[in-house]
């Protein structure tokens, strides 16, 4: 079954799940209701299905009945998949997002106290769905502490970006990886080690998988950087990042190729507040990243790292690399895509 066939079929089995979760809540209180339009409002399910592809193929690799290390794995990938959501409620409202996936954002819908209520209630939903996985105590046990651990990776990628933003800072190159290693990498490692553990891996390969989804996240989080940029991401508008003032990874290289006096104008620009700055700003910002090549810089580190973190596996868990191809391949597709439309005509606004 192809990955993007497989995700369709997980979500609609976890999807269930997570109505059945939030199951007889009080109906006049509309904070259920925005945690549900989070939840369902769409996206790749990449949190969500990864797990149970790590639990596929580690399942067949050791000739492991397959039925009950499934159900592990797609409570799993629920619980995952939950935590995510709850990020993008509270990240909206901080950046100020009113659209996602083509949608409005669940602060424009339910307005901010509502959202901050819904990202809240899902970190506990998600806790709540993970307990119901059929583990054994001992790896329950270090199911949730993981859990707990990678929440708290989250949170600090977050508040480091927070910082960055608060002191008009760009990021340099070890900063950055924290951030995306904690936002991003955090959620991944999360997944790797819950598939694994689905099937009751030794702590060898967990340990493994826990510092390849951190890889995974720097590699996932420089392609969302990118696309932003070049591509089209659901928000509304390329080059939103900018718009937000965030430090992206483009940012950071491209901060990282001017003398002092253009970064000083450069950074004045970027941490504009939002409402303040105009489209010539905006414009002014593509025209300094694009002028410096930081996009083909981009693309050439991107693929670099892609070759060592595959090279990582084969060599670690050989039987866990077409998982990870297929699911590189899922999320980069896009990117590559674009940039290669990007090469033949240009930047462009649409």
């Amino acid at each position: 079954m192809v990955f993007s066939e497989l995700r369709a079929r997980t979500w609609m089995k976890q999807e269930a799940l997570f109505l059945e979760l939030l199951k007889g809540k009080d109906p006049n209180n509309d904070l259920y209701d925005a945690a549900r339009y989070q939840v369902q409002s769409g996206g790749k399910r990449l949190r969500a299905v990864l797990p149970v592809v790590v639990q596929g193929a580690l399942s067949r690799a050791w000739s492991r009945p397959e039925e009950r290390d499934l159900e592990r794995a797609i409570w799993s990938g629920l619980a995952v998949e939950i935590l995510h959501s709850a990020t993008l409620c509270h990240d909206d409202v901080m950046d100020g997002d009113r659209v996602r996936r083509d949608q409005p954002t669940v602060w424009v819908n339910h307005g901010i106290p509502q959202a901050i209520n819904a990202g809240d209630l899902l970190f506990f939903v998600a806790r709540d769905a993970l307990s119901k996985a059929p583990f054994s105590d001992a790896a329950k046990l270090k199911a949730l502490s993981s859990l707990s651990e990678k929440i708290a990776f989250v949170i600090e990628g977050q508040g480091l970006e927070t910082t960055l933003l608060r002191h008009h800072r760009a990021p340099d190159p070890e900063s950055y990886a924290r951030i995306a290693e904690g936002k991003t990498g955090g959620l991944f490692s999360l997944c790797l080690v819950l598939g694994a553990l689905s099937c009751e891996a030794e702590v060898s390969i967990l340990e493994t998988l826990d510092r390849v989804g951190a890889e995974l996240g720097w590699v996932f989080q420089v392609q969302d950087d990118l696309i932003d940029l070049i591509g089209e991401k659901g928000r509304g508008e390329k080059g939103n990042d900018l718009r937000e003032g965030k430090p992206s990874w483009l940012v950071a290289d491209a901060c990282a190729r001017m003398n002092e006096p253009l970064r000083r104008r450069f950074l004045e620009r970027l941490y504009q507040a939002r409402e303040s700055k105009s489209e010539e700003d905006v414009a002014w910002l593509i025209a300094q990243i694009l002028e410096l090549g930081t996009v083909e810089s981009g693309m050439e580190i991107l693929e670099m790292r892609v070759k060592n973190l595959r090279a990582q596996i084969s060599d670690k868990t050989p039987s866990l690399t077409p998982v990870i191809d297929q699911f590189l391949g899922y999320f980069l597709e896009p990117l590559r895509v674009s940039f290669r439309k990007y090469q033949e005509n240009g930047w462009s606004q649409s």
